[in-house]
């Protein structure tokens, strides 16, 4: 065991197969560490509400195409939303600009 265990503490590992390692990053959807842009929980939270449940399992080379619509769609999804809620934030300043404020009437 002692052997086992000082060979592992002298274990090294060169620039060659360190270059072929994934590199550490986070998730883009959730945040959490991941090599992948996506996380695979992502992924299969993703294809199990979109009715595609072998999304997050199996090659994920299958599954590269409906992975990127649905990204494409989510993305597009909150784009429309900040769009809706700028306008909504532009209309109520609108409504209560600083102008209009001073010639309401005193209640």
């Amino acid at each position: 065991i002692i052997d086992i265990i000082h060979s592992g503490e002298n274990l090294s590992i060169t620039d060659k197969v360190k270059s072929r390692l994934p590199t550490q990053g986070t998730c883009k959807e959730c945040g959490y560490i991941s090599s992948q842009d996506v996380c695979k929980a992502c992924v299969m939270l993703a294809g199990l509400n979109k009715g595609l449940p072998q999304l997050g399992i199996g090659k994920s080379s299958k599954h590269k195409k409906p992975l990127q619509q649905l990204l494409q769609e989510k993305a597009a999804k909150s784009k429309e939303q900040s769009e809706e809620n700028l306008a909504e934030d532009e209309k109520i300043a609108k409504e209560n600009s600083p102008d209009e404020i001073m010639q309401r009437p005193a209640i």
